[in-house]
């Protein structure tokens, strides 16, 4: 993915470093590269950081490396951990979380969003919407919350649909001690400090919502975490934590549904999403 010499900076840096972690999940890492490697866009370098898996997903990994194409396999503490790392080799003025197994809403996304971010302001995060795709013929396009108080109560969108400054993440590392919401809680320490948050009207990823996923497996620790950020970072308060609780309970429960009873979640799934699912269709 070569740079052109307008998104650079004064270093010949590109605008973006997308940053995707993997570790044993060799599939839904070739459903990224297809993803990133067809972006129309000329302003990104990639950085694959592999946990050493022993799927073949490392192989496949070093086979993709190219000029703005870099990767590691190595151990690491985690997800958290391997973000961590991407962050601190990035030479991007922005970094883009894309877990494997995401994807690009369009060809065209990183083209799309390239005019906000040229701005190079150090201290502004900028977010789209997304899509989950559920695997089995479901997906909801969920649009971003454009209060800026919603980080009192979530994170306004999905890491993935988020830009984040790259100088603004190395000063606000994930804290590993979340296993869940290190995400959420990194970013509410960046608006604690003084950051900003801009909408972007853009539809930026297609998210797969795993049945495996951490959300799915602990979601006590997801409301429990996020409480803890609610208290150390925002200082809310006991009935503000309660009341985050209940509102976080009515996702996390649809997610279920639509993974484990796509029978009942589809009438509302098909009403939150209008004509997604059939686009999907399309393009495959």
């Amino acid at each position: 993915m070569p740079v052109g010499d307008d998104f650079r900076s004064a270093r010949g840096d590109p605008l973006i470093s997308i940053v995707t972690v993997v570790f044993n999940d060799v599939r839904r890492l070739q459903r990224t590269a297809d993803s990133v490697l067809s972006q129309t866009g000329r302003q990104a370098e990639w950085l694959i950081v592999d946990g050493r898996s022993t799927d073949g997903g490392a192989e496949f990994a070093k086979s993709l490396e190219a000029e703005r194409v870099r990767v590691w396999s190595e151990p690491d503490a985690g997800l958290y951990d391997a973000m961590n790392k991407g962050a601190e080799r990035a030479r991007g003025l922005y970094l883009n979380f894309l877990n494997a197994g995401d994807v690009y809403r369009d060809r065209d996304t990183i083209d799309s969003v390239a005019p906000f971010l040229n701005r190079r302001n150090s201290t502004t995060i900028f977010f789209g919407g997304q899509i989950l795709d559920f695997g089995n013929g479901i997906c909801v396009r969920q649009g971003p919350h454009k209060d800026p108080h919603r980080i009192r109560h979530s994170l306004p969108a999905s890491h993935q649909a988020f830009f984040i400054p790259a100088s603004l993440q190395r000063s606000t590392p994930f804290d590993l001690s979340y296993r869940v919401c290190a995400d959420y809680e990194s970013i509410a320490r960046m608006l604690a400090s003084g950051a900003e948050m801009q909408h972007m009207q853009r539809t930026i990823v297609i998210s797969e919502k795993a049945p495996e996923g951490v959300t799915y497996r602990r979601p006590i620790m997801h409301l429990l975490e996020a409480a803890r950020v609610q208290k150390k970072v925002l200082s809310a308060g006991l009935g503000h934590r309660a009341v985050s609780a209940l509102r976080r309970l009515a996702p996390l429960l649809f997610w279920r549904l639509c993974a484990y009873a796509p029978g009942i979640a589809r009438p509302i799934s098909t009403w939150r999403s209008g004509g997604i699912a059939n686009y999907l269709r399309k393009q495959e």
